[in-house]
Protein backbone atom coordinates (compact mmCIF):
# COMPACT_ATOMS: atom_id res chain seq x y z
CA UNK A 1 0.00 0.00 0.00
CA UNK A 2 2.90 2.15 0.42
CA UNK A 3 3.43 2.03 -3.41
CA UNK A 4 -0.30 2.92 -3.72
CA UNK A 5 0.24 6.15 -1.77
CA UNK A 6 3.20 7.23 -3.25
CA UNK A 7 1.15 7.31 -6.97
CA UNK A 8 -1.54 9.37 -4.97
CA UNK A 9 -4.09 6.60 -3.07
CA UNK A 10 -6.34 7.57 -0.68
CA UNK A 11 -6.18 5.12 1.82
CA UNK A 12 -8.64 4.75 4.74
CA UNK A 13 -7.43 5.54 8.08
CA UNK A 14 -7.43 3.27 10.40
CA UNK A 15 -7.58 0.04 8.37
CA UNK A 16 -5.09 -2.94 9.24
CA UNK A 17 -3.20 -4.24 5.89
CA UNK A 18 -2.90 -7.81 6.42
CA UNK A 19 0.20 -9.45 4.72
CA UNK A 20 -0.75 -11.77 2.13
CA UNK A 21 1.63 -14.64 1.26
CA UNK A 22 2.29 -15.03 -2.24
CA UNK A 23 5.21 -14.47 -5.03
CA UNK A 24 4.84 -10.33 -6.04
CA UNK A 25 6.52 -8.99 -9.18
CA UNK A 26 6.30 -5.32 -9.47
CA UNK A 27 7.11 -3.02 -12.48
CA UNK A 28 7.11 0.57 -11.88
CA UNK A 29 7.49 3.79 -13.81
CA UNK A 30 6.79 7.18 -12.90
CA UNK A 31 3.12 6.70 -13.51
CA UNK A 32 2.68 4.10 -11.92
CA UNK A 33 3.12 0.21 -11.23
CA UNK A 34 1.92 -3.61 -12.79
CA UNK A 35 1.93 -6.52 -9.62
CA UNK A 36 1.78 -9.87 -10.89
CA UNK A 37 0.95 -12.10 -7.91
CA UNK A 38 0.99 -15.64 -8.63
CA UNK A 39 -1.23 -18.38 -7.54
CA UNK A 40 -5.48 -18.45 -6.25
CA UNK A 41 -5.61 -15.20 -4.42
CA UNK A 42 -7.88 -12.86 -6.41
CA UNK A 43 -10.69 -13.40 -3.73
CA UNK A 44 -8.12 -12.49 -1.18
CA UNK A 45 -6.63 -9.46 -2.69
CA UNK A 46 -9.90 -8.37 -4.17
CA UNK A 47 -11.58 -8.71 -0.79
CA UNK A 48 -8.67 -6.50 0.68
CA UNK A 49 -8.69 -4.01 -2.41
CA UNK A 50 -12.33 -3.24 -1.54
CA UNK A 51 -11.80 -2.85 2.03
CA UNK A 52 -9.40 0.14 1.41
CA UNK A 53 -10.83 1.51 -1.26
CA UNK A 54 -14.49 1.13 -1.16
CA UNK A 55 -16.73 -1.15 -3.67
CA UNK A 56 -14.94 -0.79 -7.64
CA UNK A 57 -16.72 1.41 -10.08
CA UNK A 58 -16.94 -1.96 -12.17
CA UNK A 59 -17.11 -5.48 -11.52
CA UNK A 60 -17.13 -8.16 -14.00
CA UNK A 61 -17.03 -12.00 -12.52
CA UNK A 62 -15.64 -13.03 -15.89
CA UNK A 63 -14.17 -10.92 -18.75
CA UNK A 64 -13.83 -11.61 -21.98
CA UNK A 65 -11.05 -13.91 -21.42
CA UNK A 66 -13.13 -15.74 -18.27
CA UNK A 67 -11.46 -14.75 -15.60
CA UNK A 68 -12.52 -11.49 -13.20
CA UNK A 69 -11.82 -7.99 -12.88
CA UNK A 70 -12.47 -5.08 -10.73
CA UNK A 71 -11.87 -1.22 -11.39
CA UNK A 72 -11.92 1.52 -9.23
CA UNK A 73 -11.48 4.90 -10.79
CA UNK A 74 -8.51 7.55 -9.80
CA UNK A 75 -12.04 10.00 -8.87
CA UNK A 76 -12.78 7.71 -5.93
CA UNK A 77 -9.12 6.03 -5.06
CA UNK A 78 -6.93 8.70 -6.10
CA UNK A 79 -5.34 6.25 -8.02
CA UNK A 80 -6.46 4.38 -11.22
CA UNK A 81 -6.76 0.41 -10.51
CA UNK A 82 -7.70 -2.75 -12.05
CA UNK A 83 -7.33 -5.88 -10.73
CA UNK A 84 -7.40 -8.48 -13.42
CA UNK A 85 -7.66 -12.15 -12.42
CA UNK A 86 -5.20 -14.71 -15.16
CA UNK A 87 -4.61 -18.45 -15.37
CA UNK A 88 -1.74 -18.42 -13.12
CA UNK A 89 -2.41 -15.54 -10.97
CA UNK A 90 -3.96 -11.93 -11.27
CA UNK A 91 -2.60 -8.25 -12.07
CA UNK A 92 -2.88 -5.60 -10.31
CA UNK A 93 -2.55 -2.10 -12.41
CA UNK A 94 -2.01 1.30 -10.69
CA UNK A 95 -2.02 4.43 -12.26
CA UNK A 96 -1.56 8.10 -10.82
CA UNK A 97 -3.09 11.42 -11.73
CA UNK A 98 -4.66 10.19 -14.72
CA UNK A 99 -8.31 10.94 -15.86
CA UNK A 100 -10.53 8.31 -14.73
CA UNK A 101 -10.64 4.74 -16.51
CA UNK A 102 -14.36 3.83 -17.63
Amino acid sequence: MEKAAKYGAKLKDGVSYPRIEATWTVVSDQDGFQVRVMGDHFREIDTFLVMVFGNPKSSEEKNSDGYPHQVWRADDAGVAIQCIGRADGLEIICLKGRSSLP
